[in-house]
């Protein structure tokens, strides 16, 4: 019960100027903020079948059953650390922000192994000799996001002054997303290896708005979201051997221009004691559409196509905590 008067209560609270100088007209913060953030994506494309093991499809037919999806590999990914750094400058109705994101690289691998030699990448792709009854069979997959931001935010009501506060973004983002996957088939002790890099340089712009609820002189939430446009340059390079890598199967790069979309959001909880210094907790998401991922690039059958596809759709999620410093 005494939570809940408390919570009943901070809307209460005057929001007196004169107690912490928050509205003055010009000011300079530096702010740096630490995420734990997990990577999700909806692509479930396998990667080992083992034709000792029938299973039933959603058409009642019976199948070889399949290891290491796509989405198993993400699911296995931790929550990586990663850090922010900002820079704003701010006056009554304006602000100026420019931020850099680095999340550290997210790694998984998968693994299935068959004595009986009963492990194919694709069934049909028998004229291969060690991506088809192979005796083992392992996937490796390495992925990272990075993030730069140049927005500019109006505010139509002087800043810290109401207890709720509006504001419009308009801004520039450049975005990174570097990928690794490795597939590695060995059969009668011969290793072949079909490995993948991909490299997504996005640069886009976006607009959206935040909603702040100033809960008293020092308490407040924020909710920010920006949806954007991206123009994505992005290259892949492909190699895939056979016969112990003695036998060169594909050998190529390819480039391929496309328009993802971008979505952010973040939910904060800020606390600021004074006029010099704030601090903050948070929920934050950030999601993107038509980009290259490094798994997608596999390919099956015996093609000599050499393609890009640009179909990932990777969301990055997690917590933040951040200080801020007033000058």
């Amino acid at each position: 019960m005494r939570l809940k008067n408390l919570f009943l209560f901070l809307p209460l609270l005057s929001l007196n100027a004169s107690e912490d100088d928050f509205t003055q007209n010009t000011a300079i913060s530096f702010w740096g903020e630490f995420l734990y953030m997990q990577r999700q994506v909806s692509n479930s494309e396998s990667f080992i079948t083992d034709s000792s093991t029938q299973v039933r499809n959603e058409c009642s037919n019976c199948v070889s059953k399949t290891y290491c999806k796509q989405r198993n590999l993400i699911e296995k990914l931790n929550f990586e650390p990663g850090y922010r750094v900002g820079l704003h400058y701010q006056t009554r109705h304006t602000t100026l922000e420019a931020t850099y994101l680095e999340i550290g690289a997210w790694r998984t691998e998968c693994e299935k192994t068959s004595s009986a030699g009963t492990l194919f990448l694709n069934e049909d792709d028998t004229y291969l000799n060690d991506f088809s009854y192979a005796n083992s069979a392992k996937v490796k997959y390495y992925s990272r996001f990075q993030d730069s931001e140049l927005n500019f935010w109006w505010h139509p009501a002087a800043r810290h002054q109401n207890y709720f506060e509006g504001a419009w973004v308009f801004g520039l983002t450049g975005q990174s997303i570097t990928e690794h996957f490795t597939l590695a088939y060995t059969n009668s002790g011969e290793t072949s290896h079909y490995r993948v890099g991909v490299k997504n340089r996005i640069f886009g712009l976006q607009s959206g708005g935040a909603i702040r609820w100033n809960m008293s002189n020092h308490w407040y939430w924020d909710l920010a979201t920006k949806v954007g446009i991206g123009f994505d340059w992005a290259s892949d390079k492909v190699l895939q051997g056979d016969d112990g890598d003695s036998e060169v199967i594909r050998d190529y790069k390819a480039r391929q221009f496309s328009y993802p979309f971008l979505l952010h959001s973040s939910l904060v909880l800020g606390y600021r004691p004074f006029a010099a210094f704030a601090m903050s907790v948070g929920y934050e998401l950030i999601y993107l559409t038509g980009v290259v991922l490094a798994p997608d690039q596999i390919l099956k059958g015996q093609s000599s196509q050499k393609r890009i596809r640009a179909d990932g759709d990777p969301l990055f999620q997690g917590v933040s905590g951040s200080l801020a410093f007033f000058f």
